[in-house]
C-alpha cells in the first residue's frame, strides 16, 4: 500500500514488535525469571503476559506474585521478591535489546518522516531502558519523545494530549489490543503491525488496517493535496 508520513501531523509508535523485533526476547526473559517457581506457574504467567500486551513489567510481575504464585509473604519479603524478578528481567533485556533486529522496513519509514511531522514512542517497556537502547542504536533522533513505564501507556498518551502533542491528523502503529484501544480513545488512525505480535487473536479482532511489517508500505512523498497546502498553492 502507498504511504506518506508527510500526510500526517503526528505519528505514535509502540516499541516491542513495532520498532524492535523484541517480543520473543521479552517472553523468553519472563519465562527465565519465572521458571524457578515451576513450569505450571511460568506457563500461566506467559499466557497472562501474551493476553495483556502493553502493560508494564512491574504490573505483570506483581500479578505473577500475587495471583499466580499466591504464596502469602510479608510485605517486605514480597517487595524483595518483586525487585529481584525485575532486576533479573531487566538484565536480560538490557543485553538482548541492543542486538535484536529491527522490524523489517521500519528503518526506511523512520528515515522518511519529514521535520514537520512529530513522531513519539509510547511503550509499556521501561522508559529509561528504551531511551538508552534507542540512543545506543541511533534511533532516538527520529522521535520528539520516548515515553514508557512506570507510567502507563494510557497516562503517557494523556500527557501527550495535554501538552498538545497529538495535533492534527495522527496515526498509531501498534501490535497489541491496548494500542488499538488507545488509538481509538485519542482519535488516531490505527495500523496493526502483526508480524511479530503476540496478541493471540489480533488479526481476527482488529477492524483496522493490518500489515505484517513495514515492507508492505510503499513509501512515497506527500499526497498532492497535502503538498499543495504546504507550498501555498491551490
Amino acid at each position: 500500500m502507498h504511504f506518506a508520513a508527510a500526510d500526517y501531523d503526528t505519528l505514535v509508535f509502540d516499541c516491542d514488535g513495532v520498532i524492535l523485533d523484541s517480543n520473543r526476547i521479552k517472553s523468553a526473559a519472563f519465562r527465565t525469571v519465572t521458571a524457578p517457581f515451576g513450569a505450571e506457574a511460568s506457563t500461566r504467567f506467559l499466557d497472562y503476559h501474551h493476553r495483556h500486551g502493553g502493560i508494564s513489567r512491574n504490573e505483570k510481575l506483581a500479578h505473577f506474585i500475587d495471583a499466580i504464585v499466591a504464596v502469602p509473604v510479608a510485605a517486605a519479603d514480597r517487595q524483595r521478591l518483586l525487585d529481584g524478578l525485575l532486576r533479573d528481567y531487566a538484565a536480560i533485556c538490557a543485553r538482548e535489546l541492543l542486538a535484536c533486529p529491527l522490524i523489517p522496513g521500519v528503518a526506511a519509514l523512520l528515515a522518511s518522516i519529514p521535520p514537520h511531522v512529530a513522531a513519539h514512542v509510547v511503550t509499556g517497556g521501561a522508559q529509561s531502558e528504551v531511551r538508552a537502547v534507542f540512543a545506543a542504536r541511533g534511533l532516538d533522533r527520529h522521535f520528539a519523545s520516548i515515553l514508557g513505564s512506570p507510567t502507563s501507556k494510557r497516562d503517557n498518551m494523556r500527557l501527550l494530549a495535554g501538552a498538545g502533542a497529538l495535533r492534527g491528523r495522527g496515526l498509531y502503529f501498534g501490535d497489541a489490543e491496548l494500542d488499538m484501544h488507545l488509538a481509538e480513545e485519542f482519535g488516531l488512525e490505527f495500523v496493526f503491525v502483526h508480524g511479530a505480535s503476540e496478541w493471540p487473536d489480533g488479526r481476527a479482532r482488529c477492524p483496522h488496517l493490518q500489515i505484517a511489517d513495514f515492507t508492505e508500505l510503499e513509501l512515497r512523498e506527500a499526497s498532492a493535496g497535502t503538498a499543495a497546502m504546504e507550498d501555498g498553492s491551490t
